[in-house]
């Protein structure tokens, strides 16, 4: 039985239909598209498609809607209170004590 062979176009194909689905060109993933093909085989050529397509990662704006935006401030004011709170309770006892030591006298 002889094997399925692969050429440069069948790579190039797969990895511009990964592109234009939003995925990143892998080697994995083209094999799984091509359903044939080594590994080796499916590198090399992919090696040779990103020289010539340079697949550049597009930062994606994310627009989150408004309840979301208000409940994740809400929720991180929540926090800031709690942290703070603890920060303040761990400074104010060692204050205390270097006033007990300072002045001899009990708060």
């Amino acid at each position: 039985m002889t094997r399925k062979l692969i050429e440069y176009i069948d790579v190039a194909k797969a990895a511009q239909e990964l592109v234009d689905a939003g995925k990143r060109p892998a080697v994995i993933a083209i094999r799984a598209l091509l359903e044939k093909g080594s590994y080796t085989t499916i590198s090399k050529y992919l090696k040779q498609w990103a020289k010539e397509n340079p697949f550049e990662d597009e930062p994606v704006e994310v627009v989150l809607p408004e309840s979301v935006v208000s409940d994740a401030e809400l929720f991180l004011r929540k926090i800031y209170v709690v942290v703070k709170a603890r920060a303040d309770e761990q400074l104010h006892y060692p204050l205390q004590f270097s006033l007990v030591i300072r002045t001899g006298r009990t708060i």
